[in-house]
């Protein structure tokens, strides 16, 4: 048996952001409200949403979520926690 990822502890559906249709490119204003729902989900306070919880909800690729957030200059979370305790380490 595999592992499977962890499940989000939110359904991404909770999530209050557009679905854009493939191959449908955001130009102008509809870029840039896209970008500020996009950074306003991955910074939300009382839940860490994920990048590829994003991509998702909103059928874009991790690459064009990457890019949008660091445009917009949004401080990226790493892959492990901050206090090395957490890791098992002795």
């Amino acid at each position: 048996m595999t592992p499977q990822s962890p499940q989000p502890t939110l359904p991404s559906g909770d999530l209050d952001l557009p679905h854009i249709k493939s191959r449908q490119k955001l130009t102008g204003a509809a870029r840039e409200a896209f970008s500020k729902k996009v950074v306003a989900a991955y910074q939300t306070p009382h839940r860490k949403v994920t990048i590829r919880e994003i991509c998702a909800k909103t059928n874009r690729s991790y690459g064009a979520i990457h890019s949008i957030l660091s445009a917009a200059g949004a401080t990226k979370r790493g892959r492990w926690p901050a206090d090395p305790s957490k890791l098992g380490a002795p």
